[in-house]
Parts: C-alpha cells; structure tokens; sequence
C-alpha cells in the first residue's frame, strides 16, 4: 500500500492520516521503523514483536496436555489448572523473594522468570490474551507521563495522577476477546 506521508512545517513533524493507520492495522504505540530507500522513497514498517511469552506457554502446555482456554472464562473444564497455577504463581514469588533476602541476583532472575512464566500459563488456561491486557495497563500507566515526559510525586514517592490519566478498562478489552 502507498500512502503520503505529509509534513508539518509549523510543529516540524510528519505524519499520515488516520485512516491509513485503520487500513493496515497500525495503532498508536506500535513502534514504527522509518527506512529511506535507495531511489529516495521512504518505507514506514511496523516493528514486528517476535517475542511472546504467552504463544512459549501455550507450547509447553499443548506438549504436556494441559487445557488452553479460546476465550476468557473460569468454569469446571480450566478451574482445576488455575488452582495449580495460582499455586506455582505463590511458589516462585516466594522463590524471587528468598532470592531477593539472599541478595543472590541469579536466583532473582530465575524466580522472576518462572514468575512470569507461570502468570503466562494462567492467562493462557483462562483463555486471556495477555499482550492485549498489558496494552490497555500500558496505556493507562503512560497517561500518568505529564506533558513534560516525567511523572509527578509527591514527597512521599505516591505517583499522583494527572488530569490525562484514565483507569484501564479490563472489562472491555476482555469483552473484546469473547468474555
């Protein structure tokens, strides 16, 4: 797909109309490489994140017959395996806690990394895209970035939230993916 890429002279930015965005299913906050071409064109191409701990987990868990849930839900057919994650979830937190008393920083990294592990395992049994929840908590943390790209405190360190902040809404992002 072609598409002008347009200039703003008084702001010093370019940019694309929205609708292109819509078009090829770029949304804000995906990271964009801009790559000029030998003839002088430019290529704009989304970054692809081949990284996702959740399809790992899904692998491991179709390897061992466990359940992989299609649509988030908790019922009798995924209750029995979200118990059991909820314990391993318990289990390597106290893991990277012990780690973390010790002050062994490998131990740290492995209890975080089974940690997220885990929590993979049980968005995956429960049917939950994870990468999709993460982006509207994402979303809803950078809101409480100011204007100025800093977050404000208070002298205590509780982040105070600014009139851009908005509450993530969970609710529809998981409606979004059959709740």
């Amino acid at each position: 797909m072609n598409a002008t890429v347009k200039y703003n002279e008084e702001e010093d930015f370019y940019y694309l109309e929205s609708e292109i965005f819509e078009q090829i299913g770029w949304k804000p906050g995906d990271d964009i490489l801009w790559i000029e071409n030998e003839d002088g064109s430019v290529t704009l191409k989304k970054e692809e994140n081949n990284m996702s701990y959740q399809n790992d987990v899904e692998k491991f868990m179709s390897a061992a017959d466990q359940y992989v849930g299609a649509t988030p839900h908790l019922d009798e057919n995924n209750e029995a395996q979200a118990r059991l994650y909820i314990d391993l979830i318990d289990e390597e937190f106290r893991e990277l806690c012990d780690g973390f008393l010790r002050r062994h920083i490998g131990d740290i990294a492995d209890g975080g990394a089974d940690l997220v592990w885990v929590v993979q395992g049980l968005f995956t049994t429960l049917g939950i895209d994870f990468q999709q929840v993460w982006d509207e908590v994402r979303a809803s943390n950078m809101s409480k970035v100011s204007e100025g790209g800093k977050i404000k405190k208070r002298a205590d360190g509780k982040i105070l939230k600014p009139d851009t902040y908005f509450k993530p809404d969970i609710d529809r992002v998981l409606k979004e993916q059959g709740l």
